[in-house]
């Protein structure tokens, strides 16, 4: 193997690693949200850090009382994203809807939901480090 082609192998090599290490880095500062309410069961909403209309939520998941999840969208240059929180016990419709009401959480920080309003806004705690509800 030519020297040429050697190093062409090392630096794709190189680049494949880091690209790597990246992804998990991007992964590792995506937050939890823990359901601490008195709601037995909430669906959670969350939309991309830049999507002010709230118009389509990048992920959502039902939590049961204690459940945790981790919360999956882009921050696109606003370092966190928006999440409504919709208890089940609101009304017989359970999904998101389409608003600009909703929490900011930032990317590094996890929270327990503590309680919910009509609105879909949330009161939240901090959570420590894999912190169960109290």
């Amino acid at each position: 193997m030519s020297t040429l082609t050697r190093l062409f192998a090392l630096s794709l090599l190189a680049l494949s690693v880091s690209a790597g290490a990246a992804e998990a880095a991007k992964k590792k500062r995506r937050p939890y949200l823990r359901n601490c309410s008195s709601a037995k069961r909430v669906l959670v909403c969350v939309y991309n850090g830049d999507d002010s209309a709230g118009s389509a939520a990048a992920s959502s998941k039902a939590l049961q009382q204690g459940d945790r999840m981790r919360i999956n969208c882009n921050g696109n240059g606003k370092k966190g994203c928006r999440v409504k929180v919709i208890s089940s016990e609101r009304d017989g419709g359970f999904g998101c809807m389409k608003g600009k009401k909703g929490n900011f959480i930032g990317m590094n920080t996890s929270h327990h939901i503590i309680s919910v309003d009509g609105d879909g806004l949330a009161s939240f705690r901090r959570e420590s480090k894999d912190q169960k509800c109290r």
